[in-house]
């Protein structure tokens, strides 16, 4: 699985192509760097090497139950174009502002006092709800994604799109 995914990663970009730069994929100490290749327009990511199950403590791959066979490229696709890039990176940005305010307005820590078995089940009911719109406003986001950029899968789990807005979790 390890060696697919390896030269799934070569096709992306060959050692001859130069990438413009576009500037980090969230904090520089921590990410990748983002470019443009250069007479091609696609917008990769690009790590300093790939991130492998050996780098993740035994604990932390129990926990999140990745197999000896995780892998992570060092070159990963992000959009077919600068223009779809910009227009996703600001429909995110919004996006997680609605988001937090949906939080901060009907989040789990904005509940009733739980002094009462009732009170105890009204407030389960409504983080579910929360939990059922929040989940939803998810997918519509992936589902946007994929419409301004087909070139990108919203239910890619490995997707850099996918990476960012359901597994970091916009808050």
């Amino acid at each position: 699985m390890v060696e697919v995914r390896r030269v799934e990663e070569r096709r992306l970009i060959a050692p001859w192509q130069r990438l413009h730069d576009l500037g980090h994929w969230g904090d520089p100490s921590s990410t990748g760097k983002l470019g443009a290749v250069v007479d091609d327009g696609r917008v990769l990511g690009v790590t300093e090497r790939p991130f492998t199950a050996e780098e993740l403590h035994p604990v932390m791959r129990a926990q999140f139950g990745l197999g000896a066979d995780f892998y992570r490229p060092s070159v990963y696709f992000v959009n077919s174009s600068v223009a779809r890039f910009v227009e996703v990176s600001w429909l995110v940005s919004a996006a997680f502002v609605e988001f937090r305010i949906l939080d901060l307005e009907e989040g789990p820590e904005n509940g009733p006092p739980l002094d009462s078995g009732e009170r105890r089940a009204e407030f389960l009911r409504a983080c579910e709800a929360h939990g059922e719109r929040r989940s939803w406003g998810l997918r519509a986001l992936l589902a946007r994604v994929e419409e301004i950029d087909p070139a990108v899968r919203g239910d890619d789990e490995e997707g850099a799109w996918y990476d960012a807005i359901v597994d970091l979790d916009p808050l």
